[in-house]
């Protein structure tokens, strides 16, 4: 198939390409710019002060020991599991995260979560999350239209 597509028309196949390249770049920085917004939406606030004065000292040491430059903004989900995730320019951390780890526990996954922020994983997951959508949802849709729910996240 794709030996057809690129042999037969060479450039639509490149317009394609380049017009859903151009589409994924424009969904992630709309993303990246409206991230704070996506966040609160969620319900992730910001942390409080003594969860600033638990984690600041942490992140400081991260960073000096990592040479970051800059950090990235957290944010606080209230939920008793214990986890944390980095977003384009923030990075979450669950209020059981701080209840159940000590501070090198916590200091490792602070360091974890830092790294994948400095080496940009969410900015690729969402540039392919941003070029995939539309595969997705037209799957969905197919789905729905066919009368079967199953795989799109409905109970069976």
């Amino acid at each position: 198939m794709l030996r057809y597509v690129l042999a037969a028309t060479p450039w639509e196949a490149i317009v394609a390409l380049a017009t859903g390249a151009l589409f994924a770049t424009i969904i992630t920085v709309a993303m990246a710019t409206f991230e704070r917004t996506g966040l609160r939406i969620r319900g992730y606030r910001r942390l409080s002060r003594d969860e600033v004065r638990r984690v600041a000292p942490l992140i400081r040491e991260i960073a000096e020991a990592m040479e970051l430059d800059g950090l990235p903004r957290f944010a606080m989900a209230d939920t008793v599991i214990p986890n944390a995730w980095t977003h384009m320019r923030t990075i979450v951390i669950t209020s059981g995260l701080l209840q159940t780890l000590d501070d090198a526990e916590l200091r490792a996954v602070l360091a974890h979560e830092l790294q994948h922020w400095r080496s940009g994983d969410a900015v690729g997951l969402h540039i392919v999350w941003a070029a995939a959508w539309p595969i997705a949802i037209t799957y969905n849709i197919g789905m729905l239209i066919a009368g079967n729910k199953q795989g799109m996240g409905a109970p069976e």
